[in-house]
């Protein structure tokens, strides 16, 4: 948490965070696509991304989590959808 309110500004969401939310949104619905066609190809893809997210956030501290969060807004929805469908169909 941090200590005043001068940290919190970090905290807030800019245009240019959203760009970058929207920027990795597609990104997730991509891997979400992959982990249903090719699992491991998907998984794959999927934990690299993870993984160079949170080095970039401790190596150049960009506050990575808004970037993860527009990830997971298009693999979470895409991931149910897949999975309503298989479902259904």
């Amino acid at each position: 948490m941090p200590e005043n309110v001068e940290d919190w500004r970090e905290w807030r969401w800019t245009k240019l965070d959203w760009k970058r939310f929207w920027m990795h949104f597609p990104v997730g619905i991509i891997c979400a696509l992959l982990t249903n066609e090719l699992t491991v190809v998907g998984v794959m893809a999927t934990v690299s991304f993870l993984v160079y997210e949170v080095w970039e956030c401790f190596r150049i501290y960009d506050l990575a989590h808004k970037d993860i969060l527009g990830f997971l807004w298009g693999f979470i929805p895409t991931g149910v959808a897949i999975w309503v469908a298989g479902l259904i169909i």
